[in-house]
């Protein structure tokens, strides 16, 4: 399996979604946005999983 590295666009995205789950779960930021702040950390290592697995991701 080669793994390749994710692309900024990625990463940052990953970043933020991860970010606002933790600032959420602290409450340092009030969002509602429907989903626990869990369900977006999971997300955001699942994206840069998905984009360390995914050729050009």
């Amino acid at each position: 399996m080669k793994l390749t590295p994710p692309s900024v666009a990625s990463w940052l995205i990953a970043v933020i979604v991860g970010g606002l789950g933790i600032l959420i779960h602290m409450g340092a930021v009030h969002v509602r946005i429907g989903v626990e702040p869990f369900w977006l950390v999971g997300a955001g290592f699942i994206l840069l999983v998905v984009a360390t697995l995914v050729r050009g991701l």
